[in-house]
């Protein structure tokens, strides 16, 4: 494990390449542009964290991760990407993808290759609507859509019948539709801070739910 928290690095010497049985490697307020090429030998490398790095070259490093092909959590927190390429398709072994705090509108179709994935947090971006690919990760037991900017209900994520975490605080939703009933497995659904007024009377079949955020929104106990 290395982790190098509020540093300000801006250059990561070639010798990491050397450190070849690493498994947790973390980065937090550093200044580097790129990753060296050698941070592709660390094949044990099971978990990566660049947290808070503005200038990392957003295409050279996908190209390099991708070669990190027992990757299975990746975090990469605000780190000003728009885009993520579509070599993220190459980490089939992700279970864990924090992409928090960017500037992200839409997901590429190669995300359709984490097969694997479990958790995927979008929180703090500026998606209007759920990326189409989203739907076709259907083994997601946990999503987060906070501080998002979504209007609507996204109806995709119905098909994701697997879920048992649903986060969308902070946005601007008016309605819940009555078939999230279908997502039986649900144990925690939480929508604070939106623009709901009612509940669908079906939301009253999720058997397995454990709790349910509707603080800050617009209920009325008058109809």
């Amino acid at each position: 494990v290395m982790v190098l928290y509020h540093n300000q690095i801006n250059f990561i010497p070639p010798e990491i390449g050397e450190m070849t049985k690493l498994r947790v490697l973390s980065f937090s307020f550093s200044e580097f542009f790129q990753l060296p090429d050698e941070i592709t030998n660390l094949q044990e490398l099971r978990e990566l964290n660049i947290l808070n790095d503005l200038y990392l070259d957003v295409t050279d490093t996908f190209e390099k991760l991708s070669k990190l092909k027992n990757l299975t959590k990746l975090e990469l927190y605000n780190i000003n990407i728009s885009r993520i390429p579509p070599s993220i398709g190459q980490l089939t072994n992700l279970q864990v993808l924090k992409l928090g705090s960017n500037k992200l509108t839409e997901l590429h179709s190669a995300f359709s290759n984490l097969i694997n994935l479990r958790v995927l947090d979008l929180s703090n971006n500026v998606f209007l609507t759920l990326p189409a690919v989203v739907k076709e990760l259907t083994n997601l037991k946990e999503i987060y859509l906070n501080y998002n900017q979504f209007s609507q209900f996204p109806e995709d994520l119905i098909k994701l019948n697997n879920l048992e975490i649903l986060q969308m605080n902070f946005n601007e939703l008016v309605y819940i539709p009555g078939d999230i009933f279908l997502l039986k497995n649900l144990k925690v659904l939480s929508f604070s801070f939106n623009k709901l007024s009612f509940l669908p009377d079906e939301i009253s079949i999720l058997s397995n739910l454990r709790k349910l955020d509707l603080s800050n929104n617009s209920f009325s106990d008058t109809e």
